[in-house]
């Protein structure tokens, strides 16, 4: 029996796979192995990032694109986009951007 450390980039955790994408930034193309580790929503959430890495084995059709995307364009007054000035906690502000963005759904 012969033990060893295996190389994250290439056997990856979720974070290292999925967020840092570690062996990409090294010239990998894709890692040997994923560990969808810690990712909300349960199965779901990790099924999700397989999907996104196109790793997970769905039928062509799941990445048909051919009906479209959904698209959503809020309307947010300029006034709440950005405050007049930086470093500054604006608590009413931020309660207003969460109300309009809320309405907008």
């Amino acid at each position: 029996l012969i033990g060893g450390i295996l190389p994250v980039s290439l056997f990856s955790s979720g974070h290292t796979g999925f967020v840092q994408r570690m062996g990409e930034q090294l010239g990998f193309q894709k890692p040997y192995a994923y560990h969808a580790t810690f990712q909300f929503s349960g199965t779901r959430g990790k099924k999700h990032r397989f999907r996104e890495r196109m790793v997970w084995l769905d039928p062509p059709a799941y990445h048909d694109a051919s009906q479209g995307y959904l698209r959503f364009q809020p309307v947010v007054p300029d006034h709440l986009m950005r405050p007049p000035w930086v470093g500054v906690q604006d608590t009413q502000r931020h309660l207003e951007l969460i109300a309009t963005q809320m309405a907008a759904v």
